[in-house]
């Protein structure tokens, strides 16, 4: 797995990602994990074109974006602007939102698995019960 953070600071063009992406495409058939503060609101997508063409272009190179709910909340708003890409859906446990009072931004997190048998259909309550699906120990 290659996991790669990256920062965006707000009015800056979405070249410098892209160009990051093109470094990343000799690693696709790796597991690939981008998260970062994009100060991009995919909250605001349908009336967004930077978060559009955010989307457009890591999915053009096969990745999703697994966090769907505000990120950072202020009195006034809640954005989405702290997101996870992952290549490989299929190997997602969970992902989450969590509530952290040392920063302006709520934390984000993706649980993957690495095992290659592992099944995302399979309840977790029964997959720890399962020892030949996903030993949770090893996380």
């Amino acid at each position: 797995a290659v996991v790669s953070t990256q920062s965006r600071s707000p009015n800056t063009f979405l070249e410098t990602y892209l160009q990051a992406l093109r470094k990343l495409n000799r690693h696709k058939n790796k597991l690939l994990v981008l998260t970062g503060d994009h100060n991009i609101d995919l909250i605001k997508y349908d009336h967004d074109s930077h978060g559009q063409e955010l989307v457009e272009i890591t999915a053009s190179h096969g990745f999703l974006q697994v966090i769907s709910r505000p990120t950072r909340v202020t009195d006034h708003s809640a954005t989405l602007i702290d997101h996870i890409y992952i290549n490989s859906t299929n190997s997602v446990v969970s992902s989450n939102v969590i509530t952290l009072d040392i920063t302006d931004h709520l934390g984000t997190n993706v649980i993957i698995s690495l095992n290659k048998n592992f099944d995302r259909t399979v309840r977790p309550a029964n997959r720890m019960a399962d020892s030949n699906t996903c030993n949770y120990r090893g996380f």
